[in-house]
Protein backbone atom coordinates (compact mmCIF):
# COMPACT_ATOMS: atom_id res chain seq x y z
CA UNK A 1 0.00 0.00 0.00
CA UNK A 2 2.73 2.45 0.92
CA UNK A 3 4.42 1.87 -2.45
CA UNK A 4 1.21 2.88 -4.23
CA UNK A 5 1.01 6.04 -2.12
CA UNK A 6 4.70 6.71 -2.77
CA UNK A 7 4.24 6.39 -6.54
CA UNK A 8 1.08 8.51 -6.52
CA UNK A 9 2.64 11.31 -4.48
CA UNK A 10 5.85 11.26 -6.52
CA UNK A 11 3.83 11.48 -9.75
CA UNK A 12 1.78 14.38 -8.38
CA UNK A 13 4.90 16.23 -7.22
CA UNK A 14 6.63 15.64 -10.56
CA UNK A 15 3.67 16.76 -12.67
CA UNK A 16 2.94 19.85 -10.57
CA UNK A 17 6.63 20.77 -10.43
CA UNK A 18 7.02 20.57 -14.20
CA UNK A 19 3.90 22.71 -14.75
CA UNK A 20 4.98 25.31 -12.19
CA UNK A 21 8.53 25.33 -13.56
CA UNK A 22 7.23 26.02 -17.08
CA UNK A 23 5.05 28.82 -15.71
CA UNK A 24 7.93 30.35 -13.76
CA UNK A 25 10.24 30.20 -16.77
CA UNK A 26 7.61 31.83 -18.98
CA UNK A 27 7.15 34.65 -16.46
CA UNK A 28 10.86 34.99 -15.56
CA UNK A 29 12.96 33.77 -18.52
CA UNK A 30 16.08 35.54 -17.24
CA UNK A 31 18.09 34.87 -14.05
CA UNK A 32 16.51 36.34 -10.93
CA UNK A 33 18.02 37.31 -7.57
CA UNK A 34 20.95 35.01 -6.71
CA UNK A 35 20.57 33.29 -10.08
CA UNK A 36 22.43 36.19 -11.67
CA UNK A 37 25.54 34.80 -9.94
CA UNK A 38 24.78 31.07 -9.94
CA UNK A 39 23.74 30.63 -13.57
CA UNK A 40 26.83 32.18 -15.26
CA UNK A 41 29.05 30.28 -12.83
CA UNK A 42 27.33 26.99 -13.71
CA UNK A 43 27.63 27.75 -17.42
CA UNK A 44 31.37 28.32 -16.97
CA UNK A 45 31.62 24.91 -15.32
CA UNK A 46 29.62 23.38 -18.17
CA UNK A 47 32.20 24.88 -20.54
CA UNK A 48 34.96 23.26 -18.41
CA UNK A 49 36.15 26.70 -17.31
CA UNK A 50 36.51 25.67 -13.68
CA UNK A 51 39.14 28.32 -12.95
CA UNK A 52 36.52 31.07 -13.24
CA UNK A 53 34.93 32.17 -9.96
CA UNK A 54 32.55 35.05 -9.32
CA UNK A 55 33.76 36.79 -6.13
CA UNK A 56 30.15 37.61 -5.18
CA UNK A 57 29.37 33.91 -4.68
CA UNK A 58 29.77 32.91 -1.02
CA UNK A 59 29.02 29.15 -1.19
CA UNK A 60 31.23 26.30 -2.52
CA UNK A 61 30.78 24.89 -6.04
CA UNK A 62 28.63 21.85 -5.19
CA UNK A 63 25.61 23.30 -7.00
CA UNK A 64 27.54 23.73 -10.24
CA UNK A 65 29.39 20.41 -10.07
CA UNK A 66 26.12 18.52 -9.59
CA UNK A 67 24.52 20.39 -12.48
CA UNK A 68 27.40 19.39 -14.75
CA UNK A 69 26.98 15.75 -13.68
CA UNK A 70 23.26 15.92 -14.44
CA UNK A 71 23.50 17.70 -17.78
CA UNK A 72 26.80 16.49 -19.25
CA UNK A 73 25.34 13.16 -20.51
CA UNK A 74 22.67 15.07 -22.46
CA UNK A 75 25.35 17.29 -23.93
CA UNK A 76 27.41 14.28 -25.04
CA UNK A 77 24.36 12.66 -26.67
CA UNK A 78 22.87 15.74 -28.35
CA UNK A 79 26.11 17.69 -28.95
CA UNK A 80 24.24 20.89 -28.07
CA UNK A 81 24.45 23.42 -25.27
CA UNK A 82 22.30 22.07 -22.45
CA UNK A 83 23.28 24.31 -19.53
CA UNK A 84 20.46 26.74 -20.19
CA UNK A 85 18.65 28.58 -17.43
CA UNK A 86 15.61 26.31 -17.77
CA UNK A 87 17.69 23.13 -17.70
CA UNK A 88 19.61 24.30 -14.64
CA UNK A 89 16.37 25.09 -12.83
CA UNK A 90 14.97 21.68 -13.76
CA UNK A 91 17.86 19.99 -11.97
CA UNK A 92 16.19 21.03 -8.73
CA UNK A 93 13.01 19.16 -9.68
CA UNK A 94 15.02 15.93 -9.68
CA UNK A 95 16.55 16.85 -6.32
CA UNK A 96 13.12 17.67 -4.86
CA UNK A 97 11.81 14.25 -5.86
CA UNK A 98 14.90 12.78 -4.26
CA UNK A 99 14.18 14.71 -1.06
CA UNK A 100 10.68 13.26 -0.87
CA UNK A 101 11.88 9.71 -1.49
CA UNK A 102 14.79 9.86 0.95
CA UNK A 103 12.71 11.47 3.71
CA UNK A 104 10.19 8.63 3.24
CA UNK A 105 12.96 6.07 3.73
CA UNK A 106 14.21 7.90 6.84
CA UNK A 107 10.72 8.08 8.34
CA UNK A 108 10.12 4.37 7.74
CA UNK A 109 13.53 3.46 9.19
CA UNK A 110 12.95 5.56 12.31
CA UNK A 111 9.51 4.00 12.79
CA UNK A 112 11.02 0.50 12.92
CA UNK A 113 8.78 -2.49 12.24
CA UNK A 114 5.67 -0.80 10.87
CA UNK A 115 2.73 -2.16 8.92
CA UNK A 116 1.75 -1.10 5.43
CA UNK A 117 -0.86 1.41 6.64
CA UNK A 118 1.62 3.09 8.97
CA UNK A 119 4.17 3.25 6.16
CA UNK A 120 1.58 4.86 3.89
CA UNK A 121 0.99 7.50 6.58
CA UNK A 122 4.73 8.08 6.86
CA UNK A 123 4.97 8.56 3.09
CA UNK A 124 2.26 11.24 3.27
CA UNK A 125 4.09 12.77 6.22
CA UNK A 126 7.27 12.90 4.14
CA UNK A 127 5.35 14.55 1.31
CA UNK A 128 4.21 17.25 3.74
CA UNK A 129 7.82 17.74 4.89
CA UNK A 130 9.21 17.96 1.36
CA UNK A 131 6.58 20.60 0.56
CA UNK A 132 7.81 22.88 3.34
CA UNK A 133 7.18 26.24 1.63
CA UNK A 134 10.58 27.82 2.28
CA UNK A 135 12.24 24.74 0.75
CA UNK A 136 9.80 23.85 -2.02
CA UNK A 137 9.77 27.38 -3.47
CA UNK A 138 13.39 26.97 -4.56
CA UNK A 139 12.55 23.91 -6.62
CA UNK A 140 11.76 26.39 -9.37
CA UNK A 141 14.85 28.59 -9.16
CA UNK A 142 18.53 27.73 -9.46
CA UNK A 143 19.41 27.77 -5.76
CA UNK A 144 21.39 25.53 -3.41
CA UNK A 145 18.53 24.57 -1.10
CA UNK A 146 17.13 21.33 -2.63
CA UNK A 147 20.61 19.90 -3.20
CA UNK A 148 22.02 20.67 0.23
CA UNK A 149 18.93 19.19 1.91
CA UNK A 150 19.01 16.05 -0.25
CA UNK A 151 22.62 15.20 0.54
CA UNK A 152 22.16 15.89 4.24
CA UNK A 153 19.17 13.56 4.24
CA UNK A 154 21.19 10.91 2.40
CA UNK A 155 23.92 11.29 5.00
CA UNK A 156 21.39 10.83 7.80
CA UNK A 157 19.74 7.85 6.09
CA UNK A 158 23.00 5.96 5.58
CA UNK A 159 24.10 6.74 9.13
CA UNK A 160 20.90 5.10 10.39
CA UNK A 161 21.94 1.96 8.51
CA UNK A 162 25.49 2.21 9.95
CA UNK A 163 26.98 2.88 6.52
CA UNK A 164 29.09 5.68 7.90
CA UNK A 165 31.70 5.97 5.16
CA UNK A 166 28.98 6.48 2.55
CA UNK A 167 27.19 8.82 4.94
CA UNK A 168 30.38 10.88 5.29
CA UNK A 169 30.68 11.09 1.50
CA UNK A 170 27.15 12.46 1.23
CA UNK A 171 27.92 14.86 4.07
CA UNK A 172 30.97 16.10 2.17
CA UNK A 173 28.80 16.80 -0.88
CA UNK A 174 26.34 18.68 1.34
CA UNK A 175 29.20 20.84 2.64
CA UNK A 176 30.13 21.55 -0.99
CA UNK A 177 26.64 23.00 -1.35
CA UNK A 178 26.64 24.99 1.89
CA UNK A 179 29.31 25.44 4.52
CA UNK A 180 26.84 25.25 7.43
CA UNK A 181 26.12 21.63 6.48
CA UNK A 182 29.26 20.73 8.42
CA UNK A 183 27.27 21.31 11.63
CA UNK A 184 24.95 18.43 10.74
CA UNK A 185 27.87 16.23 9.71
CA UNK A 186 29.17 16.83 13.22
CA UNK A 187 25.80 15.90 14.71
CA UNK A 188 25.60 12.58 12.88
CA UNK A 189 29.20 11.79 13.87
CA UNK A 190 28.56 12.75 17.49
CA UNK A 191 25.44 10.58 17.61
CA UNK A 192 27.48 7.60 16.46
CA UNK A 193 30.23 8.39 18.97
CA UNK A 194 27.67 8.54 21.79
CA UNK A 195 26.17 5.26 20.62
CA UNK A 196 29.60 3.61 20.70
CA UNK A 197 30.33 4.99 24.18
CA UNK A 198 26.94 3.82 25.44
CA UNK A 199 27.44 0.30 24.11
CA UNK A 200 30.98 0.01 25.52
CA UNK A 201 29.97 1.17 29.00
CA UNK A 202 26.90 -1.07 28.98
CA UNK A 203 28.94 -4.09 27.91
CA UNK A 204 31.76 -3.41 30.38
CA UNK A 205 29.64 -3.44 33.49
CA UNK A 206 25.92 -4.15 33.61
CA UNK A 207 25.77 -2.38 36.94
CA UNK A 208 26.41 0.94 35.22
CA UNK A 209 23.47 2.20 33.16
CA UNK A 210 25.43 3.62 30.24
CA UNK A 211 26.82 7.14 30.17
CA UNK A 212 24.58 8.40 32.96
CA UNK A 213 26.83 6.61 35.49
CA UNK A 214 30.13 7.09 33.64
CA UNK A 215 31.44 9.74 36.03
CA UNK A 216 30.81 7.54 39.07
CA UNK A 217 32.46 4.60 37.33
CA UNK A 218 35.57 6.64 36.55
CA UNK A 219 35.87 7.73 40.17
CA UNK A 220 35.59 4.16 41.45
CA UNK A 221 37.91 2.47 38.95
CA UNK A 222 40.02 5.03 37.08
CA UNK A 223 42.41 2.57 35.42
CA UNK A 224 39.60 0.40 34.14
CA UNK A 225 37.75 3.39 32.79
CA UNK A 226 40.92 4.75 31.19
CA UNK A 227 41.16 1.52 29.21
CA UNK A 228 37.50 1.80 28.31
CA UNK A 229 37.98 5.36 27.06
CA UNK A 230 40.94 4.23 24.98
CA UNK A 231 38.78 1.47 23.50
CA UNK A 232 35.98 3.97 22.83
CA UNK A 233 38.38 6.39 21.14
CA UNK A 234 39.73 3.60 18.94
CA UNK A 235 36.25 2.52 17.85
CA UNK A 236 35.10 6.10 17.27
CA UNK A 237 38.13 6.87 15.10
CA UNK A 238 37.59 3.64 13.20
CA UNK A 239 33.86 3.94 12.58
CA UNK A 240 33.70 7.73 12.28
CA UNK A 241 36.88 8.17 10.22
CA UNK A 242 34.91 9.49 7.25
CA UNK A 243 33.31 12.22 9.34
CA UNK A 244 36.70 13.09 10.82
CA UNK A 245 38.14 13.52 7.31
CA UNK A 246 35.25 15.83 6.39
CA UNK A 247 35.74 17.84 9.57
CA UNK A 248 39.51 18.17 9.17
CA UNK A 249 39.10 19.10 5.50
CA UNK A 250 36.65 21.81 6.51
CA UNK A 251 39.06 23.18 9.14
CA UNK A 252 41.82 23.24 6.52
CA UNK A 253 39.51 25.11 4.14
CA UNK A 254 38.69 27.71 6.79
CA UNK A 255 42.38 28.25 7.56
CA UNK A 256 43.37 28.58 3.90
CA UNK A 257 40.35 30.70 2.98
CA UNK A 258 40.65 32.95 6.01
CA UNK A 259 37.07 32.27 7.07
CA UNK A 260 34.01 30.16 6.39
CA UNK A 261 32.54 32.40 3.69
CA UNK A 262 33.82 32.38 0.13
CA UNK A 263 33.83 35.56 -1.91
CA UNK A 264 32.22 38.63 -0.34
CA UNK A 265 33.06 38.17 3.35
CA UNK A 266 32.12 41.73 4.33
CA UNK A 267 28.39 41.00 4.11
CA UNK A 268 28.55 37.75 6.05
CA UNK A 269 30.27 38.52 9.34
CA UNK A 270 29.54 36.10 12.18
CA UNK A 271 27.97 37.45 15.38
CA UNK A 272 26.19 36.19 18.50
CA UNK A 273 22.66 36.74 17.19
CA UNK A 274 20.92 34.92 20.06
CA UNK A 275 17.32 35.85 19.06
CA UNK A 276 17.80 33.61 16.02
CA UNK A 277 16.94 30.74 18.38
CA UNK A 278 13.64 32.43 19.13
CA UNK A 279 12.96 33.04 15.44
CA UNK A 280 13.67 29.38 14.73
CA UNK A 281 11.37 28.32 17.57
CA UNK A 282 8.59 30.50 16.15
CA UNK A 283 9.24 29.19 12.63
CA UNK A 284 8.93 25.63 13.95
CA UNK A 285 5.82 26.46 15.96
CA UNK A 286 4.10 27.78 12.82
CA UNK A 287 5.09 25.00 10.43
CA UNK A 288 4.69 22.16 12.93
CA UNK A 289 1.54 23.65 14.48
CA UNK A 290 -0.54 20.42 14.21
CA UNK A 291 2.07 18.67 16.35
CA UNK A 292 3.01 21.46 18.77
CA UNK A 293 -0.25 23.35 19.36
CA UNK A 294 -2.09 20.48 21.00
CA UNK A 295 -4.32 21.00 24.06
CA UNK A 296 -2.42 18.30 25.95
CA UNK A 297 0.94 20.00 25.41
CA UNK A 298 -0.51 23.41 26.32
CA UNK A 299 -1.91 21.94 29.54
CA UNK A 300 1.42 20.31 30.47
CA UNK A 301 3.24 23.57 29.73
CA UNK A 302 0.96 25.53 32.07
CA UNK A 303 1.40 22.88 34.77
CA UNK A 304 5.17 23.02 34.29
CA UNK A 305 5.16 26.81 34.68
CA UNK A 306 3.14 26.55 37.90
CA UNK A 307 5.40 23.82 39.27
CA UNK A 308 8.68 25.57 38.43
CA UNK A 309 7.97 29.32 38.43
CA UNK A 310 11.52 30.36 39.33
CA UNK A 311 13.00 28.32 36.49
CA UNK A 312 10.67 29.89 33.92
CA UNK A 313 11.25 33.34 35.40
CA UNK A 314 14.99 32.84 34.91
CA UNK A 315 14.50 31.57 31.35
CA UNK A 316 12.24 34.53 30.56
CA UNK A 317 14.78 36.98 31.98
CA UNK A 318 17.59 35.38 29.96
CA UNK A 319 15.49 35.58 26.78
CA UNK A 320 14.61 39.22 27.41
CA UNK A 321 18.28 40.08 27.95
CA UNK A 322 19.17 38.26 24.73
CA UNK A 323 16.50 40.16 22.80
CA UNK A 324 17.58 43.51 24.24
CA UNK A 325 21.34 43.07 23.88
CA UNK A 326 21.94 40.61 21.05
CA UNK A 327 19.45 41.59 18.33
CA UNK A 328 21.23 42.41 15.08
CA UNK A 329 19.78 43.89 11.92
CA UNK A 330 21.58 43.06 8.69
CA UNK A 331 21.58 45.83 6.03
CA UNK A 332 20.13 43.32 3.54
CA UNK A 333 17.07 42.85 5.76
CA UNK A 334 16.31 46.58 5.68
CA UNK A 335 17.19 47.18 2.03
CA UNK A 336 15.61 44.33 0.07
CA UNK A 337 11.81 44.50 -0.06
CA UNK A 338 11.58 41.44 -2.30
CA UNK A 339 11.98 39.02 0.62
CA UNK A 340 9.19 38.16 3.05
CA UNK A 341 11.46 38.64 6.13
CA UNK A 342 11.67 42.34 5.15
CA UNK A 343 7.95 42.69 5.89
CA UNK A 344 8.11 40.55 9.03
CA UNK A 345 10.75 42.92 10.38
CA UNK A 346 9.11 46.14 9.22
CA UNK A 347 5.59 45.28 10.39
CA UNK A 348 6.32 43.26 13.51
CA UNK A 349 9.81 42.56 14.81
CA UNK A 350 11.29 45.93 13.92
CA UNK A 351 8.50 48.11 15.29
CA UNK A 352 10.11 48.47 18.70
CA UNK A 353 11.85 46.48 21.40
CA UNK A 354 8.61 45.94 23.31
CA UNK A 355 7.11 43.95 20.43
CA UNK A 356 10.17 41.71 20.28
CA UNK A 357 10.03 41.17 24.04
CA UNK A 358 6.33 40.28 23.87
CA UNK A 359 7.22 37.34 21.62
CA UNK A 360 9.43 35.76 24.30
CA UNK A 361 6.58 33.68 25.85
CA UNK A 362 5.90 32.18 22.42
CA UNK A 363 9.59 31.30 22.04
CA UNK A 364 9.57 29.59 25.44
CA UNK A 365 6.40 27.63 24.70
CA UNK A 366 7.75 26.56 21.30
CA UNK A 367 10.95 25.35 22.95
CA UNK A 368 8.96 23.42 25.55
CA UNK A 369 6.70 21.86 22.91
CA UNK A 370 9.67 20.83 20.77
CA UNK A 371 11.38 19.26 23.78
CA UNK A 372 8.14 17.47 24.67
CA UNK A 373 7.87 15.99 21.17
CA UNK A 374 11.49 14.84 21.39
CA UNK A 375 11.03 13.22 24.80
CA UNK A 376 11.46 9.74 23.26
CA UNK A 377 15.02 10.69 22.28
CA UNK A 378 17.86 10.39 24.78
CA UNK A 379 18.73 13.57 26.74
CA UNK A 380 22.20 13.71 25.17
CA UNK A 381 20.64 13.50 21.69
CA UNK A 382 18.30 16.37 22.54
CA UNK A 383 21.17 18.45 23.91
CA UNK A 384 23.26 17.73 20.84
CA UNK A 385 20.39 18.71 18.54
CA UNK A 386 19.79 22.05 20.24
CA UNK A 387 23.54 22.78 20.26
CA UNK A 388 23.63 22.16 16.50
CA UNK A 389 20.57 24.36 15.98
CA UNK A 390 22.39 27.15 17.82
CA UNK A 391 25.61 26.57 15.87
CA UNK A 392 23.81 26.79 12.52
CA UNK A 393 21.62 29.82 13.30
CA UNK A 394 23.09 32.07 16.02
CA UNK A 395 26.22 33.18 14.06
CA UNK A 396 23.99 34.44 11.22
CA UNK A 397 23.38 38.17 11.36
CA UNK A 398 20.72 38.05 8.64
CA UNK A 399 17.17 36.99 9.48
CA UNK A 400 16.63 34.46 6.69
CA UNK A 401 14.02 31.70 6.80
CA UNK A 402 16.21 29.43 4.66
CA UNK A 403 18.64 29.06 7.57
CA UNK A 404 15.90 27.27 9.52
CA UNK A 405 15.05 24.62 6.92
CA UNK A 406 17.64 21.96 7.80
CA UNK A 407 17.23 22.12 11.61
CA UNK A 408 13.46 22.12 11.14
CA UNK A 409 13.57 19.01 8.96
CA UNK A 410 15.85 17.22 11.43
CA UNK A 411 13.31 18.01 14.16
CA UNK A 412 10.31 17.09 12.03
CA UNK A 413 11.78 13.72 11.08
CA UNK A 414 11.99 12.74 14.76
CA UNK A 415 8.28 13.18 15.50
CA UNK A 416 6.77 9.92 16.67
CA UNK A 417 3.26 8.47 16.33
CA UNK A 418 1.95 11.28 14.14
CA UNK A 419 -1.77 11.07 13.39
CA UNK A 420 -3.43 11.19 9.99
CA UNK A 421 -5.29 14.40 10.76
CA UNK A 422 -2.05 16.12 11.75
CA UNK A 423 -0.33 15.04 8.54
CA UNK A 424 -3.29 16.14 6.41
CA UNK A 425 -3.50 19.55 8.12
CA UNK A 426 0.24 20.04 7.60
CA UNK A 427 0.01 18.91 3.97
CA UNK A 428 -2.93 21.18 3.14
CA UNK A 429 -1.34 24.15 4.94
CA UNK A 430 1.96 23.70 3.09
CA UNK A 431 0.22 23.38 -0.27
CA UNK A 432 -1.81 26.53 0.45
CA UNK A 433 1.31 28.48 1.48
CA UNK A 434 3.16 27.27 -1.62
CA UNK A 435 0.30 28.36 -3.87
CA UNK A 436 0.11 31.76 -2.16
CA UNK A 437 3.88 32.35 -2.34
CA UNK A 438 4.06 31.33 -6.00
CA UNK A 439 1.02 33.47 -6.86
CA UNK A 440 2.72 36.49 -5.29
CA UNK A 441 5.94 35.71 -7.14
CA UNK A 442 4.19 35.45 -10.51
CA UNK A 443 1.50 38.11 -10.25
CA UNK A 444 2.42 40.78 -7.69
CA UNK A 445 5.37 42.24 -9.55
CA UNK A 446 6.73 45.73 -8.99
CA UNK A 447 9.60 47.97 -10.03
CA UNK A 448 12.04 50.17 -8.19
CA UNK A 449 12.49 53.86 -8.85
CA UNK A 450 15.19 54.27 -11.47
CA UNK A 451 15.29 50.55 -12.27
CA UNK A 452 12.94 49.21 -14.97
CA UNK A 453 13.61 45.55 -14.09
CA UNK A 454 10.62 43.60 -12.78
CA UNK A 455 10.93 42.65 -9.10
CA UNK A 456 9.14 39.73 -7.45
CA UNK A 457 8.27 38.66 -3.92
CA UNK A 458 9.94 35.53 -2.60
CA UNK A 459 11.03 33.77 0.58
Amino acid sequence: MHLVVLAAVASAVLLSSVLVSLTVHHAQPTPYMDEIFHVPQAQNYCAYNVSHWDPMITTPPGLYLMSVLFLLPFRLVTNTEVCTLFALRCCNIVLTLGNFYVSSLIAIKLAGAAGSKVRAKLVLSSAAMSLLPVLHFFTFLYYTDPGSVLFLQLMYLYSLFDRHYLAACFGAVAVLYRQTSVVWVFMVAACKALEIAESVFSASDNKHEGLSCAVAAIASAPMKQARLFAHIAKRVLSECAGYVVVGLSFVAFVLVNGGIVLGDKSSHQACAHLPQLGYFALFTLVHAAPYLLQPGILKRFCESVLQRPFFYAAVTLACLLAVQNFTYVHPYLLADNRHFPFYLWRRLLGRNELVRCCLVPFYIYAGYAMSHQLRHKKPLWQLLFFVCVAASTVPQKLLEFRYFVVPYLFFRLQLKDVKYWQVLVELVANIALNVAAMWLFLNRTFTWTGDPAVQRFMW
